[in-house]
């Protein structure tokens, strides 16, 4: 699935982070993105997450009898 998010910052300093988080029911799945500008996916220009043909290290687990958005399932997170 393809997930697009845009966002903006004006920090001058620090760490810039962009984080979303949510579910899918079809299947059942608990998915969090985030993006900062101190990796090797980094925003914007530069090799880049948002840069077409960039790559970023994708985690994934098996929750098991976990209590998700409807009752108690199994499912990736």
């Amino acid at each position: 699935r393809n997930i697009t998010f845009t966002g903006t910052h004006n920090a001058t300093a620090g760490i810039v982070t962009f984080q979303g988080y949510g579910w899918s029911k079809n299947p059942l799945v608990k998915y969090y993105i985030m993006e900062d500008n101190t990796s090797s996916c980094q925003l914007g220009g530069g090799g880049g997450a948002t840069d077409p043909g960039s790559e970023c290290t994708i985690f994934e687990t098996t929750r098991t009898n976990e209590p998700p958005i409807i009752g108690t399932s199994t499912f990736h997170q």
